[in-house]
């Protein structure tokens, strides 16, 4: 499945209340996902301290 920039927003508001501490995007190529720098920059205001990462097939 995948998420809209919005629903993954509230996602990120979810694992936030947790105070998760490592994020990881997988699954196909997050980096040619359209909005991933809306929702990284969402992620990274939300969130203090997370380790955001995203796994792409074309880095490796």
């Amino acid at each position: 499945m995948e998420y809209t920039v919005e629903e993954g927003k509230r996602v990120i508001n979810q694992i936030a209340a947790l105070q998760a501490s490592v994020f990881v995007l997988t699954c196909g190529d997050p980096i040619k996902r359209p909005g991933l720098f809306e929702f990284i920059s969402h992620t990274r205001a939300q969130t203090a301290g997370l380790f955001i990462s995203a796994l792409s097939p074309r880095i490796f």
